[in-house]
C-alpha cells in the first residue's frame, strides 16, 4: 500500500526576483497511480510561468489540504558543514534557515540572490567556498552549493528557495516532515518535502516534445510514486550511511535516491566517480620506476599537486578528499610499490626507499617542483622526499604523519605487533588481494614487510626537521595515532612549520570528513598565514 496520495516534483532553476516568472519554475504533479501533469499558475492561460512566491502560496496550499503528499524540489536544503563551522552555527536546521533569512532575504521584493552576494551586511557576510560539497553532493557528483556563474549549479535557486522553506516551515510547523531534518522516517499520513536531483531519475523517465526543465520536474514525481506504488520508497528514505554520515546529514541535508556507501543504484552514484567522470582506480598508466612497474592517475586541472597514499591501502582510499583537490590542482596519484596495482621489488620497505620512488615518479613525469600532500605513510615519504630532495617540494602538507618511531600512541604499536593479513579492514583486505598483480602470496609479504617498517621507522629528530625549508603543515585528527605532543613538536622543529588538529577525527580524517580535511589542506597550499605557532615558539 502506497504512503503518499500524491506526487509533486518540482523543477526550481532560474535566477530572479520572487515576484518575477520564470521559465525554469515547472511542476509536475501525480495522483495516486495516476499520469503525472504539469501544473500551471493561470489554468485560462498556458503561457505564463511561475514566480517563486506564487509557487509558494500554491505548495502550502497543497499542503494543507487533507491529502498526504510527498514533495520533491531541485534545490539544496542546507549547506556543508564546513559553512556551518566559518559562521560559528548551531547544528540546527531550523536554526540554520532562521539565520541564512536574515543575510539572504531573497522573498523580499525584487531581492537578487546574485546581487544580495556581493552586498555588505548580507550576502556577502554569509558566503562559501566552491570547493565545500555536502556528503550528499560528493556521493552522487552534484556541484557546489557556492559555486555561482557556472552552467548546470544550484547556487542561485538555493539562495533563492531557502526562504521560502522557511515560509512553509513557519505556516506548517510540524503538520509536514522536511527529510530528514525532521527524522529518516516519515510518519504515516505525512507530507513531505525532500531534496531531490533530478539527473538521477531522468534517464530512466523519457519524455519528448518537453523543456529540460519540465521534464526535470516530471522524472521527480514520477520516479517518488513509482517507488512509492512498489514499495521501495522506503529503502530510499533509509540510506546506507555511518553513524557519523546519518548524523551529518541531519543538518547538511541529504539527496532522495542517494543511497550512500554501499550503494547499487547506478554508475553515477558511484563513490569512486570523480567530477571529470573518470573512476579512482580506473583511469590510469602504468610507468617504469627504478625497475618498478608504478601504476598511477591523474585527475583535475591547474598547477601540478603530488598526493602520497597510505599504508597498506590502495588508491581508493582517497576517493574523500580528491574532489575538492582536483577543483584547484592537477592531481599526480602513484600507486606505491607492492600495494594495489603496482609491482614490488626485493628491497625492504622503508620510508627512504618511498621517497626515492617519489622523486623518480616527480621526475618521470616531469613535474619540477610541486606541492606535496601525503596521508600517513605518504607523510613519512614526503619528510624524507623534502629532505633528500628539497627541489621537488615547494610545500609539504602531511596528515597523520610522526616523524620518529616513538610519536605514535600506544594503540598503534598494538595493532602493528599483532598485525596480519586477517588482521586489516575487510575493504583494504579485499582490495589489496584482488587488484595485485603479483598474485595470492604477494599480500602477506607485503603486510610483513610494512610491519616491519612501522615498528622500526620512522626516525627523524629535531634536527632533521629543521633541515626542510619549504613551508609544512602538520595535520592530525583530534583521535589520531600521532600523538598531539608530537606533532606540536614537529612543528616548533620545522622552520615554517604550522599545527593544525582536525576536531572529531581519528587518524582516517580523510574519509571521515573530508571536506574539513580538505578545507584545512587548500588553505596552507594556497597560503593562508598560519594563525598558530611561530616558527622557534
Amino acid at each position: 500500500m502506497a504512503d503518499f496520495q500524491r506526487y509533486i516534483g518540482i523543477d526550481y532553476s532560474g535566477a530572479a526576483a520572487p515576484d518575477k516568472r520564470l521559465p525554469g519554475l515547472r511542476v509536475y504533479t501525480a495522483e495516486g497511480d495516476g499520469p503525472a501533469e504539469e501544473v500551471r499558475p493561470d489554468p485560462e492561460n498556458s503561457a505564463k510561468n511561475w514566480a517563486r512566491r506564487r509557487l509558494a502560496e500554491w505548495l502550502l496550499g497543497q499542503l494543507k489540504e487533507d491529502k498526504s503528499a510527498l514533495v520533491g524540489i531541485d534545490h539544496a536544503f542546507s549547506f556543508p558543514e564546513e559553512y556551518f563551522a566559518r559562521h560559528n552555527l548551531p547544528r540546527n536546521w531550523d536554526a540554520f534557515l532562521t539565520d541564512f533569512h536574515k543575510y539572504w532575504p531573497t522573498d523580499e521584493p525584487e531581492a537578487v540572490a546574485g546581487k544580495l552576494k556581493e552586498e555588505a551586511g548580507k550576502g556577502k557576510e554569509r558566503g562559501g567556498e566552491t570547493r565545500w560539497r555536502r556528503l550528499t553532493e560528493q556521493q552522487c557528483g552534484a556541484k557546489s552549493v557556492f559555486q555561482f556563474n557556472v552552467n548546470g549549479t544550484v547556487a542561485h535557486s538555493t539562495h533563492a528557495g531557502l526562504p521560502w522553506l522557511l515560509h512553509l516551515r513557519k505556516e506548517l510547523g510540524r503538520k509536514i516532515h522536511f527529510w530528514p531534518f525532521d527524522g529518516w522516517e516519515v510518519p504515516a499520513g505525512k507530507s513531505a518535502v525532500i531534496e531531490v536531483y533530478p539527473a538521477l531519475f531522468r534517464p530512466d523517465f523519457p519524455l519528448s516534445g518537453v523543456s529540460l526543465d519540465q521534464h526535470d520536474a516530471y522524472a521527480v514525481a514520477k520516479w517518488m510514486q513509482q517507488k512509492d506504488l512498489d514499495d521501495t520508497l522506503k529503502d530510499f528514505l533509509q540510506p546506507n550511511l555511518t553513524r557519523h554520515q546519518r548524523r551529518v546529514a541531519e543538518y547538511e541535508g541529504w539527496i532522495l535516491g542517494v543511497m550512500g556507501e554501499a550503494t547499487g543504484m547506478s554508475d553515477n552514484l558511484n563513490p569512486l566517480l570523480l567530477p571529470d567522470g573518470q573512476v579512482l582506480g580506473q583511469s590510469g598508466d602504468y610507468l617504469v620506476i627504478d625497475g618498478i612497474k608504478t601504476y598511477y592517475e591523474v585527475h583535475g586541472t591547474g598547477e601540478p599537486l603530488l598526493l602520497l597514499m597510505g599504508g597498506l591501502v590502495t588508491l581508493e582510499s582517497l576517493a574523500g578528499i580528491l574532489p575538492g583537490l582536483m577543483e584547484r590542482y592537477r592531481v599526480w596519484l602513484p600507486e606505491r610499490r607492492g600495494h594495489g596495482r603496482s609491482h614490488d621489488g626485493d628491497a625492504p620497505h622503508s620510508y627512504a626507499l618511498y621517497a626515492a620512488d617519489a622523486a623518480g615518479f616527480m621526475q618521470a613525469v616531469g613535474l619540477g617542483r610541486a606541492p606535496v600532500v601525503g596521508w600517513s605513510d605518504g607523510g613519512g615519504a614526503g619528510l624524507y622526499l623534502a629532505l633528500e630532495h628539497p627541489e621537488l617540494v615547494e610545500r609539504l602538507a602531511l596528515i597523520g604523519t610522526a616523524a620518529h618511531v616513538t610519536g605514535y600512541d600506544a594503540g598503534f604499536y598494538n595493532l602493528a605487533k599483532e598485525m596480519t593479513v586477517d588482521t586489516l579492514p575487510a575493504e583494504d583486505r579485499h582490495l589489496l588481494s584482488s587488484l595485485t598483480p603479483l598474485g595470492p602470496e604477494h599480500l602477506p609479504r607485503l603486510v610483513a614487510a610494512v610491519k616491519r617498517m612501522w615498528l622500526t621507522s620512522p626516525v627523524l629528530l629535531d634536527q632533521d626537521l629543521a633541515k626542510i625549508k619549504a613551508p609544512c603543515l602538520v595535520l592530525i585528527g583530534q583521535h589520531d595515532l600521532v600523538r598531539l605532543e608530537h606533532a606540536a613538536a614537529m612543528a616548533r622543529a620545522l622552520p615554517q612549520g604550522q599545527l593544525a588538529v582536525a576536531p572529531g577525527v581519528s587518524h582516517y580524517g580523510p574519509t571521515e570528513r573530508p571536506w574539513l580535511i580538505n578545507s584545512l589542506l587548500l588553505d596552507f597550499l594556497e597560503g593562508a598565514p598560519s594563525l598558530g605557532l611561530e616558527p622557534g615558539e
